[in-house]
This record gives C-alpha cells, sequence and structure tokens, in this order.
C-alpha cells in the first residue's frame, strides 16, 4: 500500500523518497509551516469553488478574487498557523501565499471559462482508500505479479457538461 504522493516524491528524486520515508528525516520548523501552508491553501480552493464558482460562464472579479482569499487564509489560519523564527518572515510567507492563491486562481477562472469542454468542478477532495471514510477504492495495479494498492486524496475533478469527460486537478 503506498500513496499517489510517495509515487510522485520516488518518480521526481529517489534520494529525496528515502530521505523523507525510509530515513524520516525532516526539518521541524519547514515541515509543520509546509503541511499547514498546503492545509490553508486546498481549504481556500476548496471553499472557493463551492461557494464563489457558478460555472464556465461567470466571471470573478480580481478584486473579489483577492478579498475572498484574504478572507479565507484567517479563516485557515485559526486552525493551522504558520510560525516562523524570525517576526519579519510572517506577514513576507502571507503575503506569498496570498499571492500565488490569487494568481491560481484567475487562471485558473480563465482556464474553465476558455476550455471548449465548459468543464465544472463537480467534485472536490475526493478520497480514495485512504482516511476513514474513502468516497473511492484504492486504485489496484498488479506490478511484477504483486498487488499494489494506491491511496491519495484528489484535490478536484473537472467535468464536462454532458458528463462524459473528465479532468483530474492536482494544486501542486
Amino acid at each position: 500500500r503506498t500513496s499517489a504522493t510517495a509515487l510522485e516524491t520516488y518518480a521526481g528524486c529517489a534520494f529525496r523518497y528515502y530521505a523523507d520515508r525510509i530515513l524520516k528525516l525532516r526539518d521541524p520548523e519547514e515541515d509543520f509551516n509546509a503541511r499547514h501552508a498546503g492545509t490553508i491553501r486546498h481549504h481556500v480552493l476548496e471553499t472557493f469553488f463551492k461557494e464563489q464558482y457558478q460555472g464556465p460562464g461567470s466571471r470573478v472579479s480580481s478584486q473579489k478574487i483577492e478579498a475572498f482569499v484574504e478572507k479565507e487564509i484567517k479563516t485557515a489560519l485559526a486552525a493551522n498557523p504558520l510560525i516562523f523564527e524570525k517576526r519579519y518572515q510572517y506577514p513576507i510567507a502571507l503575503a506569498e501565499l496570498k499571492d500565488s492563491l490569487c494568481e491560481f486562481l484567475e487562471a485558473e477562472l480563465k482556464r474553465l471559462q476558455t476550455s471548449q469542454l465548459q468543464p465544472r468542478p463537480d467534485y472536490l477532495e475526493i478520497s480514495f482508500g485512504a482516511g476513514k471514510n474513502p468516497k473511492l477504492p484504492p486504485l489496484e495495479m498488479e506490478i511484477g505479479g504483486r498487488k499494489v494498492r494506491i491511496t491519495g486524496i484528489i484535490d478536484r475533478i473537472d467535468v464536462d457538461e454532458k458528463g462524459q469527460y473528465g479532468l483530474v486537478v492536482d494544486y501542486k
């Protein structure tokens, strides 16, 4: 049993996989903030597509996106604080987080609006074989005579108007 993220790490750099997954080497501050920043990003994006996105023809202004992102970052920070050794690092990290989320949302909205398929984000944070209540079973593959179960969470699945085509979106 392995996760999609573990496979991605291994494919990207076998040594990083070895250091992270086998030796379990960690930088406590970096690991903590990276996890929390990732959770914040996912919260903002999931909430945006649940509450703000009205479909391929809808328009959301840059100002509305920025205000939404600021509000949701504050909400998510309550449960996922970022901690830095030096005080000046905090506002820099928040600004980078906000800017990257705003840029991503603007690019995603443009992609959704200009796609010929007219996709809509129908599924958000869908677990497969992971967590307490997975919505889908794990992906099972046979490799070299051994059955491998891959688990994980799909960030988003966009589906076309007719429900014939889907696009899996990973926020990394």
